[in-house]
């Protein structure tokens, strides 16, 4: 069970750290991932700070909406002066895979708008990722290789406003336990430097495929944990 957990764990890390920033809007609050959406298709929250039960200040509104699958298709969130910190809506195709992402958000004071175009294989894992500006230029793009048994191999991550690139390769165990992962950077410019290792992390089991030793390597030290 725990080496079951930790498998679980340590995909999911890799993946977040390859595309995290793909996923999902930018959620400052956890209210609505909490409801149940079944049957509904819309939800509103309004925070309040209250004063002998009278209203005080506004704080916030989120609102999501949702597709007869439960899907949302858009979600925002208005500050109490007004003011829209987020807006995203969504596509699906008909598995469920989201598709496109299309919204705008505010960071300090300014407007950031962007949009997100997704793809996948049969199996409906995410393939390819690619973020636009809201000029419709691509900002950044990504790519997901698999094995046959579904596990991620290989990832590929672009950012059009850099030199560099990042690279994220796994392996593993015919009985499929991760026995390594490996992240570098991709220097485009330095022929002779080509990949920089910027982390490379090793796992080894016993029979039962309870995980024995853990050993990283980085650029600012090794280390292992048995």
């Amino acid at each position: 069970m725990l080496s079951s957990i930790f498998r679980l764990c340590r995909f999911l890390l890799v993946m977040s750290m390859f595309i995290g920033s793909f996923c999902g809007a930018f959620w400052v609050d956890s209210y609505l991932d909490n409801i149940s959406t079944s049957g509904v298709k819309r939800i509103e929250i309004r925070n309040y700070n209250t004063q002998d039960g009278e209203l005080w200040i506004n704080f916030a509104t989120l609102t999501a909406e949702y597709d007869e699958s439960g899907n949302t298709i858009r979600e925002s969130k208005v500050a109490g002066d007004g003011v829209v910190e987020f807006e995203y809506s969504y596509q699906y195709d008909s598995e469920g895979n989201m598709i496109t992402m299309q919204g705008k958000r505010v960071v300090n004071d300014s407007v950031l708008e962007h949009g997100y175009e997704y793809k996948y294989d049969e199996g409906g894992r995410q393939t390819e990722g690619i973020q636009y500006s809201s000029d419709g230029s691509i900002t950044s793009k990504y790519s997901a290789k698999y094995d046959e048994s579904g596990n991620f191999v290989e990832g590929n991550d672009v950012q059009y406003d850099s030199t560099n690139s990042t690279k994220y390769l796994a392996s593993y165990n015919e009985l499929g336990y991760m026995t390594s992962e490996t992240k570098y950077i991709v220097y485009e410019y330095k022929e002779k430097e080509g990949l920089q290792t910027e982390f490379r992390n090793e796992y080894q089991y016993d029979d039962l495929g309870n995980l024995l030793m853990e050993i990283g390597y980085g650029k600012y030290g090794d280390f292992s944990y048995k």
